[in-house]
């Protein structure tokens, strides 16, 4: 398993490798990349993969249970945050501690360990936290520039939201995407993970200098690496039988991601910190594939 673990992770660090390789090469306007990646793959990921999740009446209550978690792990870090960093670099904390990159790292992991089969439950899982961090999450990193009105309206103009409900809508009432629609749903997943870890990268790039906020690192990693596997442990002691060992399993996959990817997006796309965004999904990214392969063998 150890084996088969750094196989999926090592492919996904070299694909932020190439980003930064080629941000030092060419002048790359990261914004105009953010904004592709925000606007267009991510809408078209979001909705396919919810119009093909199937549903019971105990798991619609999973993504309920991510984001409930994900909330109390970013707010809570954002309120420590306040008092420790400025407030641009608090904004990137709900975000950095909240979600993850738990689409196009945890998802492969989870693939790899559980099968095909567990592709709809873990969609399922993430949706909360994909809901927190495309509307809460992205509401504070706004908000470290904004005034809460203009960042209210920058959440609101998000698509990916849009993309969710009538995602679920189409699942709900059992509407089948034809071929066309699987086909270019498959197309940007792979798109949106070569281009979500290469924005990490192509921030490092441009960022000067590649110091590490201190502060900052030991809230965000306090919150992403020690909060959320501990919440996705007591999860699992605390569920009255609803969800069963194999979601147990899948949410502790999906506590231990890293820092979402999309974060320097997010900053880019609002003018916040990019550096420290990029800097916290570099060595959030690195962390993950050391420890991943070693721990979470031990706590499956």
């Amino acid at each position: 398993m150890t084996g088969l673990l750094f196989s999926t992770c090592i492919p996904l660090a070299a694909l932020v490798l190439l980003g930064f390789i080629i941000g030092k090469l060419q002048n790359i306007d990261l914004k105009s990349v953010a904004t592709l990646a925000i606007y267009a793959i991510t809408p078209l990921v979001a909705f396919g993969s919810a119009a093909q999740l199937n549903f019971t009446p105990a798991l619609i209550l999973l993504p309920v249970c991510t984001f409930i978690i994900a909330a109390v792990i970013g707010l809570a870090s954002y309120a420590v945050g306040v008092k420790f960093v400025g407030r641009s670099e608090a904004g990137l904390l709900p975000v950095a501690c909240g979600s993850g990159n738990t689409g196009y790292f945890g998802l492969p992991i989870a693939l790899a360990l559980f099968g095909p089969e567990a592709a709809g439950t873990y969609f399922l899982a993430n949706l909360g936290v994909v809901v927190f961090e495309t509307s809460v999450g992205f509401y504070f990193v706004a908000r470290g520039q904004l005034s809460s009105r203009d960042a209210f309206k920058r959440v609101a103009g998000l698509p990916v939201l849009y993309a969710l409900i009538i995602g679920l809508i189409f699942a709900a009432l059992h509407i089948g995407l034809p071929a066309p629609a699987i086909k270019l749903w498959d197309l940007c997943k792979g798109a949106y993970v070569v281009v979500g870890m290469m924005i990490a990268g192509i921030a490092l790039a441009q960022a000067r200098g590649f110091a590490v906020n201190p502060r900052l690192s030991a809230i965000a990693f306090t919150g992403k690496f020690l909060l959320w596997p501990l919440a996705a442990l007591a999860f699992a002691v605390l569920d009255p039988g609803l969800f069963g060992a194999d979601v147990h399993k899948l949410i502790l996959v999906l506590s231990m991601a890293p820092v979402a990817a999309n974060l320097p997006a997010y900053a880019a796309a609002n003018n916040a910190p990019i550096r420290d965004a990029a800097m916290l999904v570099l060595v959030s990214t690195i962390v993950a594939i050391a420890a991943i392969p070693l721990v979470l063998p031990r706590l499956l």
